[in-house]
């Protein structure tokens, strides 16, 4: 997987390229955020829906689906540190 900070980067050279123009350090700074808060709302909403999805498993395999959700939500965790770690 791509560090958090390529997918942000390339989110604000579309931008930038959209608007025909660079950013100053304070828009960019302030795009930059946008996009991490974006990723991470994301993040959040792919868990969740995933979480709901392994939870519907027949009750004999609650077990197993129950460790599927924590591993997602340990890498989540990560992922969402990764972010962090990068602003």
């Amino acid at each position: 997987m791509a560090p958090l900070t390529s997918f942000r980067n390339e989110a604000v050279e579309m931008i930038e390229k959209t608007l025909g123009k660079k950013l100053n350090g304070n828009e960019r700074d302030e795009i930059q955020a946008a996009v991490d808060a974006a990723i991470l709302k994301s993040v959040g909403r792919a868990e969740q829906t995933a979480v709901d999805t392994m939870l519907r498993y027949p009750l004999e395999d609650q077990d197993k689906a129950h460790k599927m959700a924590d591993e997602l939500r340990r890498k989540n965790v990560a992922l969402i540190a990764n972010l962090s770690s990068q602003r």
